[in-house]
C-alpha cells in the first residue's frame, strides 16, 4: 500500500462547482465518447508522475495513477484547465489560472528537484520508470526500387 494518493472527479469538485464538472463531463460529446475529464485526469496524472521521475533523487509509486499527496491540488488546477478548455464558454476565474500557473512552475521544480515531495513507501528508482518508447532517426534518400521496378505491380 503506497502513501501517494489518486486524483479523482470528487477532488476537482473542491476546486470547481459540481455543476460544472458535470458540464464538462457531459457537454460536446461524440457518441460513444467516454467521460472526456477522466481521461484529462488520467494524462495529467502521467504527467505529474514523469516530473517527480525527472529528478533523480525521487522515487515513484508503483501503484498505477498515484501521485504525492502534495501535488494533488496542482494536479486538480491543471486538470480544471484543460478540461476547461473543452468548451469555451465555461471559463476560469482569474484565481483558477493563477493556482495552474502556480501548478505548472512547482511541477517544472520537482522536475529539477528543487520542491520536496513524499516519497512513496513503496517508491521504485526512477531509473527503473518506463516514461515512452524511443524513437529512431532513419536518414538517406536511397530508393532500390524505382518507377521501372514498381509499374507492373
Amino acid at each position: 500500500m503506497t502513501n501517494w494518493t489518486t486524483l479523482t472527479l470528487t477532488d476537482l469538485e473542491d476546486y470547481l462547482l459540481a455543476p460544472q464538472i458535470a458540464a464538462l463531463r457531459t457537454a460536446a460529446l461524440a457518441d460513444g465518447q467516454d467521460d472526456p475529464v477522466a481521461r484529462t485526469i488520467a494524462d495529467v496524472v502521467i504527467e505529474v508522475r514523469n516530473r517527480v521521475a525527472q529528478c533523480g533523487t525521487n522515487k515513484v509509486s508503483p501503484t498505477a495513477g498515484t501521485i504525492p499527496p502534495e501535488l494533488l491540488v496542482h494536479a486538480a488546477y491543471i486538470a480544471l484547465e484543460r478540461a476547461q478548455g473543452r468548451i469555451p464558454s465555461l471559463t476560469l476565474e482569474d484565481f483558477q489560472i493563477r493556482m495552474a500557473n502556480e501548478a505548472r512552475k512547482i511541477l517544472r521544480e520537482v522536475g529539477k528537484c528543487d520542491f520536496k515531495i513524499t516519497q512513496p513507501s513503496d517508491g521504485i528508482e526512477t531509473t527503473d520508470v518506463i516514461s515512452g518508447g524511443g524513437a529512431s532517426i532513419i536518414a538517406g534518400n536511397s530508393r532500390p526500387y524505382g518507377r521501372d521496378q514498381l509499374q507492373h505491380l
